[in-house]
């Protein structure tokens, strides 16, 4: 196992149980296989590494072993593309008389181990430790709080603030400090209101 400083993503699809619940399997993993292949995209432009795809759920990692700073912004405009990406093709499906789309993603920074889990016969490169906990947990937050995207205060003092990250900085509102389920600590986190969904 080695340790990096990173910064984690993880997103969701909001509702994702509820809206397959009438699919069949092939359409289901037609579905995973469109949504995955659109944020995987999206991580790569932005120098990440997808870690683990998980039904509807995408791990992320964004590291540099040279300026952690381009790692947090790599991160954060590596969510504000994937947003981009579900509202387009949310637009195609309302076009074509299907559901629109919401996620959820959180994005938290610090030290995080990588390597493999599991026996012999099947091991899975995997990353873990309290960043991967706190980043799963501000996803799940994004529902109670009516966000679209959480993060850290962790994350958000790591970005370099040039031009290239700036524009998305500034679209993040403090919350202040929030309670983690299951975590003693509290925690500062920023986030983006979720725009609500049109049928």
């Amino acid at each position: 196992m080695r340790v990096e400083r990173t910064a984690v993503l993880f997103a969701d699809i909001i509702g994702f149980t509820c809206m397959t619940e009438e699919w069949s399997p092939a359409e289901h993993m037609n579905f995973l296989h469109n949504y995955q292949h659109r944020m995987a995209t999206r991580v790569i432009q932005h120098e990440g590494n997808v870690i683990q795809y998980q039904g509807d759920a995408i791990v992320a990692i964004f590291r540099d072993s040279h300026d952690t700073r381009d790692a947090a912004g790599h991160a954060l405009s590596c969510a504000f593309g994937m947003l981009d990406t579900i509202a387009a093709w949310s637009a195609d499906r309302r076009a074509r008389g299907e559901l629109p789309l919401s996620v959820g993603i959180g994005v938290h920074f610090g030290s995080v181990g990588m390597g493999q889990i599991g026996v012999e016969q099947h091991l899975e490169q995997t990353i873990a430790g309290d960043t991967v906990n706190v980043a799963r947990k501000l996803e799940t937050l994004t529902r109670g709080l009516g966000a679209s995207l959480i993060v850290s205060d962790e994350l958000f003092g790591a970005i370099s603030r040039d031009a290239h990250h700036g524009s998305v900085v500034d679209q993040l509102k403090p919350h202040g400090c929030c309670r983690i389920a299951g975590r003693a600590n509290p925690i500062s986190i920023w986030l983006l209101p979720r725009e609500p969904l049109s049928a």
